[in-house]
């Protein structure tokens, strides 16, 4: 179903797919729909009963024990995404007594992959042939090792069909147990660490798993599992699992079969890999109860109170952020302020997935999440219209890419390569751009690193790791342009380390001198320890963050023109021609995603005021057949040119001859339009 959204296919089935339900009342439910509730209640218990839960009764020995420790729980009822009920018993882990049933000194931390590693092994560089491909392991926590013998929990809930309570001995984690998720990350990373298996866990990404010999690598995400590797050692990887487990069938990434992995759409083709989220975007506008043409049909604040009818409409948001939040406005009611925290939920999804272009966006609103003003909300909107209205852009690499080499000067002129396997690494910051009381004047630091084309790691934040002096402990304001930029690269070192430790476990090449682009001498100069008198003076340079700066080994500043460095889009607010360069610069468009209603008419027809008439400038304008000529204003007192916009005919291949010479600053937008003989004007 997703593969017909994606490739071109009907929206109307789709959308009738993601019409999930969640915690359906049973009472009414059961009026409705008795026989598929009541299979899918048996088909849960049939599951349970299997594998850790036995049924107590009056006659059982242990029944007293399980009036005394028993944990309450409940039975869930779900509609998915195709139509079919699914019944899931579930624990109420907070109520359960965690030092009476784990022991006192037990771990509940447990780890899932970030999404770094999953952009990594995507984007891999000179992927060419290597497959990728997911599979999920059905009830995951219903397969964790056992407690032990003669160990057990116990567990009571209302069967919702009789309204009885009934208790039962508990063997394993169920779900909702708080100790759940670490049995079965033990569980999972025993076996493919055993001898079997033969994978290599990592220490720095514990959630990655690498075969040296085998060269594939599996990430997991809970029950999630992400495999890289040629389809041979693939398909060894996923029998020996599927042996173990019992597993869903496994999906291939291949032309004309995307994936959904955690929400984002991987897609390739025959030269590159995206990755997108149109379909986590429509499925958001339908939860939060906006339609599918939010982005062409979003209304900004300062045209929703115009009486006149031709301003009901709008085009399309071009930008997240257009300027700064009014802290003036009034607070949000609490009803409000939920709906503003699930925007706001739903935006940071997206921009640590693959809409790396609402990361500034995204922190900027996010310092309004305590107390969210109007302001905030109307820029919270701002960002989901944009978000709409562009579905296609994605984070993409090719599959072969070139290598970018840089060369050290030795002495006596020799050139000596410093090789980066595909890896760029840029770091950027303002001063003090974001004049907003929250804020308290601190600096936004930006930073990226790309493998090929495409996007690994992006950072857009005002919290900092390094300073002046390490007795400060937090981000405080730079006293100069080059202050900022330098705590902005040691913070982007420190970042891309990781990534490199992460990169180098996961069987990945990474480079060992790294090459970070910057567009500060300043930095720069301190970074070479160049320059003795300077206004850095202040910065202890016995700190790690600088020792790691200067060490030639690892770390080498490169300036570049403000107007290359590609971290600027997550620094500032930026004009809509820079913004629009920035993100094609680091994002493509995907030409196997739809974007809804994009070609449709920006106004509707019958809201055309009748007095408005043909300005005498437009009439050399030719048109024929069924053909729109739409001239546009970004700002309302601008001047323009006509730019006509063809609309293909059945019938002919009619021409629009556009104007040559500019056309007056006027206020209103104005448009053409033909239908069949008449030109219309709003």
């Amino acid at each position: 179903m997703m593969a017909a959204r994606l490739m071109g296919g009907a929206t109307g089935s789709y959308k009738l797919c993601m019409r999930a339900r969640v915690d359906i009342n049973w009472k009414s439910e059961l009026a409705i729909n008795k026989k598929a509730v009541e299979h899918s209640y048996q088909k849960e218990m049939e599951s349970l009963t299997k594998s850790i839960l036995t049924r107590v009764t009056p006659e059982d020995d242990d029944w007293e024990r399980s009036q005394r420790e028993s944990t309450r729980g409940r039975a869930l009822l779900d509609e998915k995404r195709n139509s079919t009920m699914k019944t899931r018993i579930v624990k109420q882990g907070f109520r359960e007594d965690h030092a009476f049933a784990d022991g006192p000194d037990f771990n509940y931390y447990s780890n899932v992959a970030s999404l770094e590693s999953i952009r990594a092994s995507l984007f891999r560089h000179r992927r060419a042939d290597r497959r990728i491909a997911i599979q999920d392991i059905s009830t995951a926590f219903l397969q964790s090792r056992p407690y032990g013998p003669g160990i057990y929990k116990y567990l009571h809930f209302r069967n919702p069909i009789t309204g009885e309570l009934e208790w039962y001995r508990q063997s394993g984690p169920i779900y909702g147990e708080s100790s759940a998720p670490t049995r079965w990350e033990e569980t999972l990373a025993e076996f493919l660490t055993s001898t079997q298996m033969g994978f290599v866990r990592s220490k720095n990404e514990p959630s990655t798993y690498y075969h040296p010999e085998r060269d594939i690598l599996i990430i997991t995400y809970v029950d999630d599992l992400w495999y890289d590797g040629s389809h041979g050692d693939i398909s060894w990887a996923t029998s020996q699992i599927a042996e173990r487990f019992d597993c869903k069938d496994i999906e291939w990434l291949a032309p004309g079969k995307p994936l959904d992995y955690l929400g984002m759409d991987i897609i390739q083709d025959d030269v590159r890999t995206y990755i997108n989220m149109s379909s986590y975007i429509t499925t958001m506008l339908e939860r939060l109860d906006l339609p599918d043409n939010y982005g062409c049909y979003y209304i900004p604040p300062h045209a929703r109170d115009k009486t006149k009818k031709h301003r009901t409409y709008h085009k399309p948001v071009k930008v997240p952020m257009k300027n700064s939040i009014d802290e003036d406005t009034p607070l949000l009611s609490p009803s409000q302020r939920t709906r503003f925290l699930a925007i706001m939920g739903c935006i940071g999804w997206c921009a640590i997935t693959a809409r790396a272009e609402v990361k500034h966006t995204h922190s900027r609103i996010s310092r309004y999440m305590a107390a969210p003003n109007e302001s905030a909300m109307e820029h919270a909107e701002h960002c989901l219209a944009y978000l709409s209205s562009t579905r296609r852009w994605s984070l993409s690499a090719k599959l072969w890419d070139d290598d970018p080499i840089y060369y050290d000067i030795m002495p006596g002129g020799e050139k000596v390569a410093v090789l980066q396997h595909g890896w760029t690494f840029y770091s950027d910051s303002d001063f003090a751009g974001n004049a907003e009381v929250n804020n308290k004047r601190k600096s936004q630091t930006g930073y990226l690193a790309r493998c090929g084309e495409g996007l690994v790691m992006f950072h857009s934040k005002t919290s900092s790791t390094a300073f002046a002096c390490p007795a400060i402990g937090e981000s405080h304001v730079s006293t100069s342009v080059g202050e900022a930029e330098t705590y902005a690269v040691g913070n982007a070192a420190k970042s891309i380390m990781s990534l490199q430790y992460m990169s180098e476990e996961m069987g990945l090449q990474f480079p060992q001198r790294i090459i970070c682009q910057v567009d500060s001498n300043t930095a720069k100069s301190f970074s070479d320890n160049s320059c003795k008198k300077s206004k850095l003076k202040h910065i202890d340079c016995r700190q790690e963050w600088v020792q790691v700066l200067r060490d030639k080994n690892i770390l080498k500043c490169v300036h570049v023109p403000g107007t290359e460095n590609l971290a600027d889009l997550f620094t500032k607010i930026l004009d809509p021609g820079d913004f629009i360069r920035q993100r094609n610069t680091i994002m493509v468009e995907c030409p196997h995603v739809i974007q809804p209603y994009a070609d449709m008419a920006r106004e509707d027809p019958s809201d055309i005021p009748e007095n408005d008439h043909i300005p005498s400038t437009l009439v050399n304008t030719a048109l024929k057949g069924d053909h729109v000529a739409k001239v546009f204003c970004d700002e309302e007192n601008y001047s323009i040119r006509i730019s006509p916009v063809m609309i293909p005919s059945p019938i002919d291949a009619p021409t629009v001859v556009p104007l040559s010479k500019r056309v007056r600053p006027f206020k209103k937008r104005v448009r053409l339009m033909h239908s069949v003989s008449n030109l219309i004007c709003l």
